[in-house]
């Protein structure tokens, strides 16, 4: 996972914006909430181990680096092959799986919904050849594909102490 121990930065907004509609949809994603992340003008996100047991990872989401879009989402700490609980921000609750295919190069992020009310959520984060990352979400039978690069973490003392 070290190779992923970053923050990704949104490479260009050339990404399938119905696409990302639709899969947000189908993973109950509210108006409002899709409208911000999709209108934030460089979304970024970091991997991260604990800094209390490094076997276990955050994903920190911001659809912004300030600003209105700058909400702060984290999932985790998950391990590695192991169901944990996460509550999104609007309440509803999943759990999530971290699976690493191929170590140092893909790792995939499963989010299931626990009144299994809403379809599974996949997110397959793959290493490119050039340093960038593929990240591919599906959900639903609705599938959109983004392109990121490393980028400067946000400095926020909050992530620093997961």
């Amino acid at each position: 996972m070290e190779p992923f121990f970053k923050t990704w930065e949104l490479k260009d907004q050339e990404y399938d914006k119905d696409a990302y509609d639709k899969v947000m949809k189908a993973w109950d994603m509210g108006f409002i909430a899709r409208k911000i992340i999709e209108s934030a003008d460089k979304p970024v996100f970091r991997v991260k181990a604990s800094v209390n047991d490094p076997t276990k990872i955050y994903i920190i989401g911001r659809a912004a680096r300030s600003g209105l879009g700058a909400v702060r989402n984290v999932v985790g700490p998950m391990t590695e092959n192991q169901d944990s609980n996460q509550k999104r921000p609007d309440g509803k609750q999943f759990h999530a799986r971290l699976e690493v295919p191929e170590p140092g190069k893909k790792f995939v992020q499963i989010m299931t919904h626990t009144k299994n009310e809403i379809p599974v959520m996949t997110v397959t984060r793959e290493l490119l050849e050039d340093g960038s990352l593929k990240q591919t979400e599906e959900c639903g039978g609705f599938t959109v594909t983004k392109m990121y690069v490393p980028s400067e973490h946000v400095e926020n003392k909050d992530d620093e102490e997961l």
